[in-house]
């Protein structure tokens, strides 16, 4: 009888383990391809001095929940505010000034100008203003001596970005007024990899609202430069493929390993992703084409066509996409949180694109550190300047395999009357299909945030990513510094830089 018992429980024992080895073959991660990566974000990231953490009862919560991430530029790793002068404007843009006469501790920023009264508070219902501007500015990084705190200041007055209203008679029923609106909104600046650039929303001819791409150096004191018969001199409707929504935001664009231009719509519930022309005519869209199970063969990622039929849309909180239950959707529900039913929670895009080659740009004695020369923080290159110039990595030539697409998201929340985003990393091949490579574990936390209670805390918009070196333009690697622009209550304007290895250390294969 003992032996018997012994038995079945043997039985049992061995059936559980054989499950759990199979659950772990199907979920497992690209074990060599995702060690690999590891190992070189961080050499990278290690190279950073970690910041003393805060014991407190809120930051431990932080460091449950979140990937804590800090600014080169400041003493304690907090993000540095960016100020305009006497004017306030938030959701800012950073990129290299572009003159290398100036140095590089010169900046070219944007955001929205906020609208307040003379003393500095919110107009309230009062205000009627139908107005919208971006205003900018060249800044510097500036010390204050009696506090230590580092900002990124306008070192001339801001001026309002010349981008012209624009016609449209969509905004219908209870956002009729949305017509009479002029000027652009939420509006991201970055380099493409020719140009810089600017996107925004405005009225639109098929929507009520749309988004509008146009040539960044038209619209600021630019250096001297032949332009030639480029596109986008006009601010240009972008056009989307399938549906258009009532209100088009967020969109951002890319380009692929050729050079050729995408535009990038939606994120959930599946992505809607599409090449664009010269005029912003955009092709069939191509989100259904990732493959529905991807293959490794020969070393190299293939994909190939299959899988059950699926209906669209979401369901107990499990995302379905198009026709099928592909690559993509098994990562997106992976990494990013369950969206409850009914319920005021949603994930969409944020910031506009970069291209990252996974391998370090500079020999493995070449260092990224935040400490301090003469007591003051590195600016401008971020200590690239005092780095012993290597060659790269040998194996760091880069490649479809090896360069991806990075782009940010949020998961919004909006409860007690007051949203909140949490930035997820997500990154895509550069390649087609363009399939999903990786995305956040856990989304990122900015140095600086605060707390108000274990499900309350500052609402930090994070709208733009750039390289912060002079010359990089769209296309960097992971021991390159990035910046990171965000709004913070639609009120200010705050940015931190850190390298891309750091950014990227909370990352998840797909």
């Amino acid at each position: 009888m003992l032996i018997r018992q012994m038995q079945r429980v043997l039985l049992i024992l061995v059936s559980l383990l054989a499950v759990s080895l199979v659950i772990l073959t199907l979920w497992r991660t690209p074990t060599g391809e995702y060690s690999s990566l590891r190992s070189k974000i961080s050499q990278v990231a290690g190279d950073l001095i970690p910041w003393t953490p805060n014991n407190s009862t809120l930051n431990t919560l932080v460091n449950e929940t979140h990937q804590e991430i800090f600014s080169l530029s400041t003493p304690d790793g907090r993000f540095f505010p960016i100020k305009f002068g006497d004017l306030t404007a938030f959701n800012p843009s950073i990129i290299p000034h572009p003159n290398p006469v100036l140095g590089n501790n010169s900046f070219l920023v944007v955001g929205q100008k906020r609208r307040v009264k003379k003393d500095g508070t919110d107009p309230g219902p009062e205000d009627t203003s139908v107005f919208h501007v971006e205003i900018g500015c060249t800044a510097s990084f500036i010390t204050d001596p009696s506090t230590g705190v580092v900002s990124l200041e306008c070192t001339d007055h801001p001026e309002n970005l010349p981008i012209a209203a624009t016609p449209g008679n969509k905004c219908t029923g209870k956002h009729a007024y949305m017509s009479w609106n002029i000027g652009p909104h939420d509006a991201r600046v970055f380099w493409g990899p020719k140009k810089p650039l600017i996107i925004f929303g405005s009225n639109s001819g098929h929507a009520c609202f749309g988004m509008f791409l146009q040539d960044f150096r038209v619209l600021m004191d630019w250096q001297p430069e032949y332009f030639g018969t480029e596109s986008w001199r006009v601010a240009t409707e972008l056009k989307r493929p399938g549906k258009w929504g009532f209100i088009e935001k967020n969109w951002f664009v890319w380009w692929d390993g050729e050079g050729n231009m995408y535009g990038h719509y939606e994120i959930l519930p599946r992505r809607v992703f599409a090449k664009l022309d010269g005029v912003g005519e955009a092709g069939q869209d191509l989100g259904p084409l990732v493959g529905r199970r991807i293959v490794e063969g020969g070393g190299k990622m293939g994909f190939e066509a299959g899988g059950r039929k699926r209906g669209m849309g979401k369901r107990g909180g499990k995302y379905e996409v198009g026709n099928d239950w592909n690559w993509d959707t098994k990562c997106m529900e992976r990494y990013f949180p369950r969206l409850p039913r009914n319920r005021p929670e949603d994930i969409h895009q944020a910031t506009n694109s970069l291209r990252v080659t996974l391998c370090k740009r500079r020999g493995n004695q070449a260092k990224t550190t935040t400490q301090q020369e003469n007591g003051q923080p590195y600016h401008g290159k971020a200590k690239l300047d005092d780095r012993k110039e290597e060659e790269a990595e040998p194996e760091c030539t880069p490649n479809d395999d090896n360069t991806v697409i990075m782009t940010i998201v949020h998961h919004k929340t909006y409860y007690d009357y007051h949203g909140q985003y949490e930035p997820y990393v997500v990154l895509f091949r550069q390649r087609k299909p363009f399939e999903l490579y990786g995305i956040s574990k856990k989304p990122l936390w900015i140095r600086g945030r605060e707390r108000q209670s274990a499900k309350r805390s500052d609402m930090f918009y994070v709208s733009s990513v750039s390289w912060k070196e002079k010359g990089l333009g769209y296309h960097g690697f992971l021991d390159d510094v990035v910046f990171l622009g965000f709004g913070i209550e639609d009120r200010r304007s705050g940015g931190m830089d850190l390298t891309m290895a750091s950014l990227l250390e909370g990352i998840g294969l797909c």
